[in-house]
């Protein structure tokens, strides 16, 4: 007779011998059976991470320098297709090998970040703007850095220039010491010829609250006051105009309505010289 299959998953082959019967471990339970499963497992959550991380680099890589926000980010779709193709139980091990991928792609300067220690200690502070710079090697940040008083907003204004594609990211460059006042920037962006950049925010002590530095050697070439919070900025195409979305205290309420407080300054490149 020939060998047949118990309700166990078990083979079982008879002899020629009366009564002997041979039984021998079931396919599934055989131990190069398991270590074929678990390679592949392996390799699979192996594949994603790799993916993910690369997908990442793409993303940055088609992003637009003088955007903030990647327009087309790949480690998603990837994470997607792998918890749509794989079993349930390998979505943990996917999402463990993502970890390493993620933060390899990223980079921490504590020069952003400071601990207040008056009226209301906490952290404070923080990252406000992102640039790329055109050949995409290299991100731009600025935000506001260290200070002692969290209600009075005069941390350092700040930027810095990071090889962010370097692993670990490395700074490059920073603002000058000489240069930096007292407030918070918001807004970073370089100009459309690639010569220069503009940072920009609100001012606590300082005489400057917009200004364009040297993209060559991240000096500050220009500067002005306008009085109010700068958020936003735009250049034109030729780079000859400069507008300015920013706002000033906001207005007590008036018959029921607040007053607006939204301004736009228009500035022609020109007039910021000196």
């Amino acid at each position: 007779m020939g060998p047949e299959r118990t309700k166990n998953g078990r083979l079982q082959t008879h002899g020629q011998v009366a009564g002997r019967a041979d039984e021998r471990p079931g396919a599934h339970e055989h131990g190069s059976w398991r270590k074929v499963g678990w390679s592949r497992d392996a390799a699979s959550v192996l594949l994603v991470g790799l993916g993910y991380y690369a997908g990442t680099r793409i993303g940055f890589a088609l992003t637009p320098g003088d955007q903030p926000n990647a327009v087309f980010w790949p480690p998603n779709a990837i994470l997607l297709a792998a918890f749509l193709l794989a079993p349930v139980r390998l979505w943990w091990a996917f999402l463990l090998a993502l970890v390493p991928a993620h933060f390899l792609a990223q980079f921490k300067s504590g020069d952003f970040t400071s601990w207040g220690i008056i009226k209301s200690p906490h952290y404070l502070g923080g990252i406000f703007g992102l640039a790329f710079s055109p050949d995409g090697k290299s991100l731009l940040c600025c935000g506001m850095g260290e200070m002692r008083d969290p209600m009075a907003g005069n941390g350092k204004m700040i930027w810095q220039r990071w090889a962010w594609s370097e692993t670990p990211a490395r700074m490059t460059s920073q603002i000058a010491s000489a240069d930096q006042g007292s407030g918070l920037m918001e807004t970073i962006g370089f100009s459309p010829d690639h010569n220069s950049f503009l940072m920009a925010g609100r001012q606590a002590q300082s005489n400057w609250n917009a200004a364009l530095f040297s993209e060559t050697d991240g000096k500050l070439l220009a500067s002005l006051d306008t009085k109010s919070r700068i958020t936003r900025h735009f250049f034109t195409a030729d780079g000859s105009t400069l507008f300015l979305g920013s706002t000033i205290s906001q207005p007590a309420r008036k018959d029921g309505k607040w007053p607006d407080y939204g301004q736009i300054h228009v500035v022609k490149i020109s007039d910021t010289a000196g």
